[in-house]
């Protein structure tokens, strides 16, 4: 079985910013709303916990 972790952390190693916030997770412009290739990753995963 293979385990696969797909998460976004800063360059510091953190999840959250220093009050627990995470709005900088939607500070990058994606103009044309491009997934990056999410929607070919979800679609390999067979269960979400």
């Amino acid at each position: 079985m293979t385990n696969i972790v797909y998460i976004a952390t800063s360059i510091d190693g953190y999840i959250s910013d220093r009050d627990d916030g995470l709005d900088w997770l939607e500070m990058v412009p994606n103009p044309d709303s491009l997934d990056f290739g999410w929607a070919a990753f979800i679609k390999r995963i067979d269960a979400v916990p």
